[in-house]
């Protein structure tokens, strides 16, 4: 399992170096003594082996084998270490310290060298006892071999007397390693901690500095890293703030302009339907009215002549009159673009009453095809709310349906222009009839006479099919020529096609001379 805290593997570290250190330090010490040791065994067995070798001779050469005896129990008695002994000559045991005899396997195990010197063999008995075995020569090998055993035990119980206190020092450094990393690495970690506890509290409405963190140079310079991210972060935040500010202002933008278009196509659609001037300008208030905050306003009209104007309000249309028509072109005409005007500035042109209060005005002229056709003014307080986009709109509009103000005019020319040819006379070309539907119908033959287009003339008996017929031929330029009139209901199907393209003589039983057609009579005039 992994350490979760740097707190933690710090200390695991301290305690893995000093348990490593202490392990391989205790077993280098063990190791250089277990040899020391060993190699002074050694040389106090060899040392032993000598002298009693020495002293065993004499007794050997005189055959004193009971001498012999004590002096080994006596060797026995005076070295604790030495496990036994005993003495082979000629192939036979002459003297031992076995309580039961010599092993067989023993005295086989182990044979002095050529020589003076001994020979030191490491032995293992069957329980597993570890003994140093020597064979010394006594009087160079002539009265025979002295073995002498001397157990490993109590120099091994040395060496793990040694390894244990080796261990408890070891625990002893690793306890003290542990306080003392505790408290390192607590002074250690102690500004990083700090540092965490900072930067926690870091949040979208939070990106302060970090406080100064007292530390090594490795804290300080986190920190400063710290530090300049938070800064980072800062400039980013800002600007991402402003993208979306940006983005919100585009958005809002395009949802005015997308609210904009839909009322331009609507109103374009409804002016479309709409019958006279007076219902355009007052529908065009009315839709004014609901994009921007000033709802003063009025709208100037100008005739196709500009000689005379109208200017609707939301209290109705009225006429300006010749001279503050003239006051009015004079004023708007060479303007161009949005533009505001001081009221004291137009005190020549009559005003409606719902501009009277405003002390300013601004004056958005419109156009048809590069003729100046109207104006609209909107009343403006001492603090205008109006924003320059919404009146950009509403010029735009104005732009939009001057064609279809243009119509309305047009229409309003002809209408003042039918009503004042009915005041003089009430006959028009045999025809009588004041009624404005009649005065529609003189217009339409006025404007269908002077073409060659065939007219179809539609109505019950008795309404005057043939009188609008002949007012058509006297306004035509066939006039000077003939007007023949064909009712085919009057003839048989035998004799219309006789009637219409006449015969020759002798054509059919009774043709006793050629007849001319209707068709033929009516060269160059109207049938």
């Amino acid at each position: 399992m992994r350490p979760q805290s740097l707190r933690h593997a710090l200390l695991l570290a301290i305690a893995f170096l000093v348990l490593i250190s202490g392990i391989l330090i205790s077993q280098l010490v063990t190791h250089r003594y277990s040899v020391s040791l060993m190699e002074g065994a050694v040389a106090q067995v060899e040392n032993a082996a000598h002298k009693l070798a020495l002293d065993a001779a004499e007794a050997i050469l005189v055959n004193d084998l009971v001498g012999l005896q004590r002096m080994l129990d006596a060797q026995m008695t005076v070295n604790p270490a030495v496990a036994y002994i005993f003495i082979v000559r000629d192939g036979l045991v002459i003297s031992h310290t076995f309580s039961g005899g010599v092993p067989v396997e023993l005295i086989g195990s182990n044979a002095a060298a050529d020589g003076d010197g001994g020979h030191l063999e490491k032995i293992v008995s069957q329980k597993g006892q570890r003994f140093l075995d020597i064979a010394w020569p006594i009087f160079g090998g002539r009265a025979g071999t002295l073995r002498i055993g001397f157990s490993e035990e109590p120099y091994r119980q040395k060496v793990s007397q040694l390894w244990l206190q080796m261990s408890l020092i070891t625990l002893s450094i690793l306890v003290l390693s542990l306080v003392a990393g505790q408290v390192f690495v607590f002074r250690l970690t102690r500004p990083l901690l700090k540092l965490a506890d900072a930067v926690e509290n870091i949040g979208e409405d939070n990106l302060a500095a970090l406080p100064p963190v007292k530390g090594r140079a490795e804290t300080s310079r986190l920190a400063s890293a710290f530090n300049g991210m938070l800064a980072r972060l800062k400039d980013y935040t800002r600007r991402l703030e402003r993208s979306n500010q940006a983005l919100e202002a585009k958005n809002q933008e395009l949802a005015r302009a997308q609210r904009q278009l839909r009322t331009s196509l609507s109103i374009a659609q409804e002016i479309a339907a709409l019958p006279n001037l007076k219902d355009v300008c007052a529908y065009l208030i009315r839709s004014f009215k609901t994009l921007i905050e000033c709802r003063n306003m009025a709208l100037i009209v100008f005739n196709s002549s500009s000689d005379e104007a109208f200017v609707t309000s939301e209290r109705g249309t009225f006429p300006l009159g010749a001279e503050g028509a003239d006051y009015a072109h004079g004023a708007f005409s060479a303007l161009t673009g949005i533009r505001f005007i001081e009221k004291e500035k137009l005190a020549a042109v009559p005003l409606p009453l719902d501009l009277q209060g405003a002390q300013k005005l601004a004056v958005l002229p419109f156009h048809y095809q590069s003729g100046f056709l109207g104006a609209m003014l909107i009343g403006c307080p001492a603090e205008c709310a109006c924003v320059t986009k919404e009146l950009d709109v509403i010029e735009l509009i104005l732009e939009q349906t001057s064609g279809a103000l243009r119509r309305a005019v047009l229409h309003e020319d002809e209408i003042r222009e039918l009503l004042a040819r009915i005041e003089p006379t009430a006959e028009f070309s045999g025809l009588i009839g004041k009624d404005p539907k009649m005065q529609v119908i003189y217009k339409l033959i006025e404007d269908v006479a002077p073409t060659d287009a065939t007219v179809l003339i539609q109505g019950e008996s008795g309404t005057g099919k043939e009188l609008v017929a002949r007012a058509i031929h006297q306004h035509s330029p066939r006039r000077e020529k003939p007007f023949v009139v064909i009712n085919c209901s009057a003839y048989p199907s035998t004799l219309l096609e006789s009637e219409l393209f006449g015969h020759e003589k002798g054509a059919f039983t009774g043709a006793s001379r050629r007849r001319a057609g209707r068709f033929e009579q009516a060269h160059g005039g109207t049938v």
